[in-house]
């Protein structure tokens, strides 16, 4: 499914890298000089300036695709043809593990300045001169497991931070690519969308970016300790990997690492199928047990999944593990937030994906002292996170002074923004009022439910809507109900876990044809109501339902633009 339109991403990056190489020859331009002006722009200025993303330094399409083109002829293809789509770690005392970021900038801010604060041996090693933030030492090294972008807002000045900090300190930093940093995916899931809100109308910024992810490896290995990745293994990489004591430079390709950044751990044995779609699997303890002994390895790293505690450990017997380390501490949530954890502005390019506000969730990060083989995590929960940025940039939070608005503008084809008039219709219930299952009738114009004569709003049995050419077998709706009631059963907290499975779902609604994703995805959103089923039979708090409903809601409006072949629309600068 997702992975059927990895040929056409590739296909398109190689299109990309042609031109990067014809039209830059430009020898004077100073990549140095630039990535340093990011890297104080980014760490300084980007979250005191709100939403006002043009007011911030280097901020333009036109300076953005330079400097992406620079990074890609000068640093990450030379890299990528002599290493490959696997890196070695080569800090000699210690190094950091960060997870899934999501746009969310606070985060990434406040994790470092975190680890400044709480490690006395870092507190020696070398600073980048630059930055005040980011140590760029022979003893040290960063790696980021992937997921820069999708559902936050600020993916554009998260990669562009990255990038800087790569682009002047080259050894220092490993970034590997995460799921959302396909163009498959991030095409759907809000990247696109803020590229094409802040910078340009054209996607040609948007493109530039997906190029320069398609050369950032998969693997990153610390030679007889532990391999950092952003998903799992695969059957294939195992296949092709195994008693390769580490190197996995000649066995690594593009294909594998694109598999490997969907899978995740179960807790039995064996391979599984994965909720996140056609031909990703699971990996079993006893699996992931070999593979590892196999190369000499004793843990495996990786993020890709949403943790309440931030950081996750899975043993696998004999003193190796399966660590899972996600960094987005209340993922989905903006760096302005009400006391009731709701953004004082939701971002423009997507408001239904933000309102609900964030998962409450925690992020974390794992340091490890190399000699000592001691791994040592580190969490924020989102309120500590954006207070330490806020201590970093000086950025402070305001409400909106006022309730009107601007009328809306749409780009026109040659780029510029028109106003476009506006009408109010006057209606007697307002969306705000209305349940979920009529928000689900309004927006579809379909109802997925079937009603009971003594309970008009039970989640009771699944009716797909009309326009599906897919359904669940009674045997596939048995199984999706046990299992969330497995889950939400032994979950410590019931909402996060509730909210994780149809997330998963939305993982797995990239299609290959509008057709596969009707079929899927209509399937999909019977899993949801399913999912919201057993939540309400479990007594989930009020509060939680809608937050859970949200999330449905706005997933599904992703899901409508699969189905129709469009990227959801939003209203301009």
């Amino acid at each position: 499914m997702a992975l059927k339109l990895l040929a056409v991403a590739f296909a398109t990056c190689i299109g990309y890298a042609h031109s990067v190489r014809s039209t830059s020859s430009n020898s004077t331009y100073d990549l140095k000089a630039k990535a340093a002006m990011y890297v104080k722009s980014m760490e300084e200025t980007a979250l005191t300036k709100i939403d006002h993303y043009s007011e911030v330094p280097g901020m333009t399409s036109k300076e953005i695709n330079a400097f992406l083109t620079h990074v890609y002829r000068e640093v990450l293809e030379p890299e990528l043809e002599s290493h490959g789509y696997s890196r070695m770690v080569m800090a000699t005392q210690a190094t950091v593990v960060i997870g899934d970021l999501h746009g969310q900038l606070f985060n990434l801010l406040a994790f470092l300045r975190l680890l400044l604060l709480n490690s006395e041996a870092l507190k020696e090693y070398e600073k980048l001169p630059e930055s005040q933030l980011f140590i760029c030492d022979s003893r040290f090294q960063y790696i980021f497991m992937g997921d820069y972008v999708d559902r936050g807002e600020r993916s554009v000045e998260i990669v562009m931070l990255l990038l800087a900090y790569k682009a002047l300190c080259p050894s220092g930093i490993i970034l590997l690519q995460g799921n959302h940093e396909a163009q498959e995916t991030n095409d759907h899931y809000g990247f696109k969308n803020e590229v094409l809100f802040k910078l340009d109308h054209g996607g040609p910024t948007w493109r530039a970016f997906n190029a320069v992810f398609a050369k950032l490896p998969f693997v990153a290995v610390a030679e007889d300790e532990f391999m950092a990745t952003h998903g799992g293994i695969t059957p294939d990489f195992v296949n092709a990997c195994t008693n390769m004591t580490g190197d996995f430079k000649q066995c690594l390709t593009a294909d594998m690492g694109s598999a490997m950044v969907w899978s995740d751990p179960h807790p039995y044995n064996g391979w599984r199928k994965s909720p996140r779609g056609e031909g990703i699997y699971k990996y079993g303890k006893d699996v992931t047990l070999e593979f590892l002994k196999s190369n000499n390895l004793k843990r495996l790293l990786r993020g890709h999944e949403q943790m309440v505690d931030g950081v996750h450990s899975l043993a696998l017997g004999e003193d190796h593990f399966v660590q899972t380390i996600f960094t987005s501490a209340d993922y989905v949530g903006t760096f302005c937030v009400n006391r009731n954890n709701r953004p004082l502005r939701v971002p423009r390019w997507h408001p239904q994906m933000f309102m609900a506000g964030g998962d409450r969730n925690l992020g974390g990060i794992v340091l490890i002292d190399l000699p000592s083989h001691k791994y040592a995590p580190a969490t924020l929960s989102g309120a500590s996170a954006r207070s330490l940025a806020k201590n970093v940039t000086g950025a402070g939070c305001y409400h909106p002074t006022t309730t009107t608005t601007r009328p809306p503008t749409t780009p026109t084809t040659s780029g510029a923004a028109t106003t476009a008039t506006t009408t109010t219709t006057t209606t007697s219930t307002t969306e705000e009022e209305l349940s979920w299952k009529e928000k689900f009738k309004r927006f579809f114009d379909i109802s997925l439910l079937q009603e009971t004569a003594d309970d008009p709003e039970a989640a009771a049995p699944i009716k797909l809507p009309i326009e599906c050419h897919g359904h669940l077998t009674e045997s596939e709706a048995q199984e999706h109900e046990e299992t969330v009631g497995e889950i939400l059963r032994e979950a410590e907290s019931l909402a996060f876990e509730a909210r994780k499975i149809v997330d998963l779902e939305g993982e797995a609604a990239v299609c290959a044809t509008p057709k596969e994703a009707d079929v899927e995805n209509c399937k999909a959103m019977a899993r949801d109501m399913i999912t919201l089923k057993v939540f309400q039979e479990l007594h989930g708090s009020q509060e939680d339902l809608v937050d859970v409903e949200n999330r449905i809601v706005a997933r599904e409006e992703e899901v409508e633009a699969v189905v129709e072949g469009r990227t959801p629309s939003f209203k301009g600068l």
